[in-house]
C-alpha cells in the first residue's frame, strides 16, 4: 500500500552510524551517506523517498495520517513491495575485512506470515506487526503482535490488543485470555512472565484507569 514503512529501533545507548547499512529481502533500501540513529530513538523507511521536493505532500500526508512530529525522521524510499501474506525482512550492516573489501554481516531479521502463530489480525486489516521488546528475537513469531501502527514511537505498549481498531473492554478480555494461554506476547511488564501483573500494568498504567470501568471512557459507573 502506499503508506507501508519499516521502523528501525536503535535500543543502545550510544549513537549508532547507519550509513553504511541496508535492508534486504521483500525490499531493498540502502542507508543515506553519514546518517546517525540516536541513541534511544527510531527511524521511519517508507516507501517513497521523503526527500525529494515533489513528495512533500505527500511527506505532510504520512505525518498526518500517524500523528508524527517533525522530530520523527524519515527516510525512503525502498525498491520492491513487502507482501501481505508472508515475506522477509533483513537488517544488515557492512563489516570492513581491509584491502577495499567488505561483507554484510546480519545484525537482525524477520519472516512473517498471515497464518497463526501469527497474529492474523495484521494482515490486510489496518494494522501492523509490532515488536514487544527491542530485547526479543525478530525471528521469532513471540516477539510480535498485531496493534494499530504507531511509528517513530517503538516501545509504547500497544493498547489495541486485538487488532480491531478500537480501544475498548475487548482488548482486556483479549490480554485475560493471554494470560490463561501463558501467551509471551503479552508480557506488557517486562517481568518475564504473562501474568495478573501485565492485567495490573495494562488498564491502570496503559488505559489509565481502573477495573470497574467497563466501556474504558476513565469513570467507574453503570
Amino acid at each position: 500500500e502506499d503508506l507501508e514503512f519499516i521502523e528501525v529501533h536503535n535500543p543502545t545507548a550510544d549513537d549508532v552510524n547507519v550509513s553504511e547499512w541496508r535492508l534486504r529481502g521483500g525490499v531493498d533500501f540502502e542507508f543515506p551517506d553519514e546518517l546517525i540513529l540516536p541513541a534511544g530513538e527510531s527511524l521511519v523507511i517508507t516507501a517513497f523517498n521523503p526527500s525529494r521536493e515533489d513528495r512533500s505532500q505527500r511527506v505532510a500526508a504520512f505525518r498526518a495520517h500517524y500523528g508524527l512530529s517533525e522530530e520523527v525522521a524519515l527516510v525512503g524510499g525502498f525498491s520492491g513491495q513487502l507482501s501481505d501474506s508472508q515475506d522477509r525482512v533483513q537488517l544488515q550492516r557492512r563489516l570492513p575485512l581491509g584491502f577495499e573489501q567488505a561483507i554484510f554481516v546480519q545484525e537482525d531479521e524477520v519472516i512473517y506470515d498471515d497464518l497463526e502463530p501469527w497474529p492474523e489480525a495484521a494482515d490486510g486489516t489496518g494494522n501492523s506487526l509490532q515488536r514487544i521488546s527491542a530485547a526479543s528475537l525478530g525471528a521469532s513469531v513471540e516477539s510480535w503482535v498485531a496493534a494499530v501502527p504507531t511509528p517513530g514511537r517503538f516501545g509504547e505498549t500497544p493498547r489495541d490488543l486485538n487488532g480491531d481498531g478500537q480501544i475498548n473492554a475487548e482488548d482486556i478480555d483479549r490480554l485475560c485470555a493471554a494470560i490463561d494461554q501463558a501467551d509471551p506476547a503479552f508480557d506488557l511488564d517486562g517481568s518475564g512472565q504473562t501474568d495478573s501483573g501485565d492485567l495490573d500494568h495494562f488498564v491502570r498504567r496503559v488505559l489509565g484507569t481502573n477495573y470497574g470501568d467497563a466501556n474504558v471512557d476513565g469513570m467507574f459507573n453503570s
